[in-house]
């Protein structure tokens, strides 16, 4: 019993797997590389410290590599909220005009179709055809 909930909370989170895990896959990498590049940075830093190479009466070097470690931290995480917003809304808008279109068949305007753009998820489409499916059905039905 309980195994078999286990695998049913799975299967309601992962909706689209392919999808999701490309997506979770795409940020994951994201903030792999900005880690990476921050502790280059921080590592650089220190062991400049610690050999003695560093020139303690130019902070300027210091400051240049925290400053390049922030700019590195405003850039990446910028960009990954960029694309988040770009991802979520190839995924969410859809669902606006699905609502829409829900709202024209509650009105009783069953001879219309919906259209979704070709780059809108594929799951998305799935349902689009099958509210025309419903809508041309109704309008049969109807008439």
């Amino acid at each position: 019993m309980l195994l078999g909930h286990s695998r049913r909370r799975w299967k309601n989170l992962l909706i689209s797997p392919d999808t999701q895990i490309r997506y979770g896959a795409l940020f994951l990498a994201l903030a792999i590389m900005s880690n990476v590049a921050l502790t280059l940075l921080a590592t650089n830093i220190y062991f400049s410290w610690m050999n003695g190479t560093m020139d303690y009466s130019k902070t300027s070097v210091i400051v240049t590599s925290l400053s390049l470690c922030l700019l590195a931290y405003i850039l990446i995480y910028g960009f990954s909220f960029i694309l988040g917003l770009l991802i979520s809304h190839k995924t969410l808008g859809p669902t606006v005009a699905i609502q829409r279109y829900i709202e024209k068949l509650k009105e009783g305007k069953y001879g219309e179709r919906m259209k979704l753009r070709e780059s809108d998820e594929p799951r998305m489409q799935e349902i689009a055809e099958a509210l025309n499916a419903l809508a041309a059905k109704l309008d049969r039905e109807k008439s």
